[in-house]
């Protein structure tokens, strides 16, 4: 058959890669070649410009690199647009050993996942922006060990102020320098005062606390509560010595009263938890009770004030003074 003009040749509406040749010169003698086989032998393609239309599925171990940057390629692990942390695009996405980055030019975020913990970083100075744990949601800083019932937002780097609510009771907290380490069981998150404000099953209350020492310690002080934190090597008796009340060895995270002042012997600590003083309470019916949470109708403690309405327009004043003797001041309403 002669031979025929490129433009005479018939068109293949489709091909078969594995099948269909191409004729290839090859140390001066013609040979054919699937396209398959061009593809496959060489194992790389270069290309001035490619469109494709449908689905792309890229095969083996990786990585996969588009374009002449280290950072624009893919493989199992990270995807990289264009950039790095070094001279970043713009956009970067990349792994960092335990780390997620994402970075828009010079500014960007990491974020760190350990032990189902995901933190949120700085991108200059890795400065903690937002953790999430199980515990809840850690602005500038990791949350503190709060009681599993309590669902917490804390604030700030050196942690003092939290919000909390239970999802075992009709209760929330607004705290400053303490956190829940259990059943009402509040620890000192720094050597200072401790103040907490609750809405309790309808009631508003505030509470307020001396300065405590922060993180467990071997020095007690006669009459705080303390949780016990480690052990050590301290015996029975050194452990009586400021807890008299001990008949055995005590367990970690057992609550303990100190008797005596002074340091633990052989490597004890416990952290000292918080006498918290209810200072006010508004309670569900309205009453305003001062220096108390008793009812406005028993009066226990000296100095005690409250204040209750007895009618629309009648206020009763009710004080307990020093020498025990309540005093009781009607005021009737314009």
């Amino acid at each position: 058959m002669a031979d025929l003009k490129i433009s005479q040749l018939p068109v293949f509406t489709s091909a078969v890669p594995a099948v269909d040749a191409f004729a290839v010169v090859s140390g001066g003698t013609t040979k054919q070649i699937t396209t398959n086989q061009i593809l496959g032998s060489g194992g790389t393609a270069t290309l001035a410009s490619a469109t494709i239309t449908g689905a792309l599925t890229v095969q083996g171990s990786g990585p996969h690199q588009f374009g002449t940057s280290n950072y624009s390629q893919f493989d199992q692990s990270s995807l990289r647009f264009v950039g790095s942390r070094a001279t970043p695009g713009a956009l970067s996405i990349y792994s960092n050993g335990s780390r997620l980055i994402f970075q828009c030019d010079t500014n960007g975020y990491l974020f760190q996942n350990a032990a189902n913990t995901l933190t949120l970083l700085g991108i200059t100075n890795d400065a903690t922006q937002l953790t999430v744990n199980s515990t809840g949601l850690g602005v500038g800083r990791v949350p503190s060990s709060f009681a599993a019932a309590l669902k917490v937002i804390q604030i700030s780097d050196a942690g003092s102020s939290s919000f909390t609510g239970r999802t075992d009771a009709f209760q929330n907290n607004l705290v400053l320098n303490a956190y829940d380490s259990g059943t009402n069981e509040w620890i000192y998150i720094q050597s200072t005062l401790a103040t907490r404000y609750s809405q309790n099953s309808g009631a508003h209350q505030w509470f307020n606390a001396p300065s405590g020492i922060a993180g467990a310690s071997a020095a007690v002080t006669s009459g705080q509560s303390y949780k016990v934190s480690v052990l050590g090597s301290s015996t029975l008796a050194q452990w009586q010595a400021f807890f008299s009340a001990l008949a055995v060895l005590p367990t970690v995270g057992q609550v303990v009263t100190a008797t005596a002042t002074g340091s633990i012997v052989g490597g004890g600590t416990v952290t000292q938890n918080i006498t918290f003083t209810q200072a006010m309470t508004l309670d569900a019916s309205g009453n305003l009770i001062l220096l108390s949470s008793n009812t406005p109708a028993t009066l226990t403690s000296n100095g005690q004030l409250t204040v209750n309405a007895t009618s629309n327009t009648n206020l009763r004043f009710s004080y307990r003074g020093s020498d025990g003797t309540t005093r009781v001041a009607n005021i009737t309403l314009a």
